[in-house]
């Protein structure tokens, strides 16, 4: 584990600002299994020019779609049920991937269905201006590579926009991501505890960098991140694997300082005097977290089982299918 080091943070500095020309996202359309539609978007900017760590994180992203595909309610590619939006992707191109999905849209997602979002890179608190002074001033985003950002207010409202019924599993792998649970805004707005039926998981405390796990063969891979990967590709797909679980077998901890810390001198990363979240240590330590509005004996199967007797039938299907031929096969004049 690497600590004390911050070029091995997923934090929010931001390299380079690049133009936006972000594709519209691929088609896509939930797969429905066992009467629950699934939808994941998944998204891993390219930092330009920043260290390590931000070259080419779009793999991880495939990592995370690829591990999930191999369960049989997930699907990548063109007509599957996995958008996964490119390196260059910005706040209009990130919002507009929600759209088919919300309620209204072209793919709406109805009650008891589930809508996975997976983040990965960077997060930065910024400040709350409109309800400053507040216990914590400050809004935590996601870090996108045109300079643009998507609060913790913005993310609330697009979970919000989808038919209540629905299950928002946020899978936030960047620093200072746990603080998109539990604000304590002064005006008790933001975060996505507010929301109905949703769950986060965070790879860090809400004052905290990620560190990254050092680890192939991606070494700027935060462990958190290593272990969401495996544990999807290598779990017992003969069973379903619940979200509970999949957090469980996933979580991590290391040893950090508190991150403000390292951002002393930035007028936008450093909170502002008073702000005890922030300005005490934060005991050694950082973990993931898992939050959740949802009783567990709610939430529903992150990965489904296969339909019952489903490999026997397919067993049968392809003897049937061999035995026709092999008839047709024999029979006088047919090639």
């Amino acid at each position: 584990m690497k600590s004390g080091n911050l070029a091995h943070g997923i934090c929010a500095s931001v390299a380079a600002v690049i133009v936006f020309l972000s594709p519209t996202p691929a088609s896509a359309a939930p797969i429905t299994f066992n009467g629950v539609s699934y939808q994941a978007v998944m998204v891993a900017p390219n930092y330009h020019g920043g260290p390590t760590f931000d070259d080419n994180l779009v793999l991880s992203r495939s990592a995370m779609a690829s591990a999930f595909a191999t369960w049989v309610n997930w699907r990548r590619g063109p007509g599957g049920n996995i958008v996964e939006l490119p390196g260059n992707t910005g706040h209009a191109t990130f919002l507009n991937a929600f759209t088919p999905f919300v309620a209204g849209g072209a793919q709406t997602l109805g009650d008891g269905d589930l809508f996975v979002f997976f983040y990965f890179g960077h997060g930065t608190p910024l400040l709350d201006a409109e309800r400053f002074p507040a216990l914590n001033s400050h809004d935590e985003a996601l870090a996108f590579p045109d300079n643009t950002f998507v609060t913790d207010d913005e993310m609330r409202a697009v979970f919000n926009a989808f038919d209540p019924g629905v299950f928002k599993l946020f899978i936030d792998v960047s620093c200072f991501s746990g603080g998109m649970w539990n604000g304590n805004d002064l005006g008790g707005g933001g975060d996505l505890e507010q929301g109905t039926r949703t769950i986060l998981m965070s790879s860090s405390r809400e004052n905290q960098f990620t560190f990254a796990g050092g680890v192939g063969p991606r070494p700027w891979e935060p462990l958190f991140l290593v272990n969401l990967i495996n544990t999807a590709r290598f779990a017992d797909h003969r069973r379903g694997l619940s979200i509970a679980e999949y957090y469980t077998r996933s979580a991590t901890r290391g040893s950090a300082l508190n991150a403000s810390r390292f951002q002393e001198g930035d007028p936008v990363e450093t909170p502002p005097p008073g702000n005890e979240l922030w300005d005490t240590l934060a005991s050694g330590d950082f973990e993931s977290g898992f939050f959740s509005n949802v009783p567990l004996a709610e939430l529903p199967q992150l990965v489904a089982t296969p339909e019952p007797g489903t490999a026997s039938l397919m067993v049968l299907g392809t003897a049937l299918l061999a035995l026709g031929w092999r008839k047709r096969r024999s029979m006088p004049g047919v090639r």
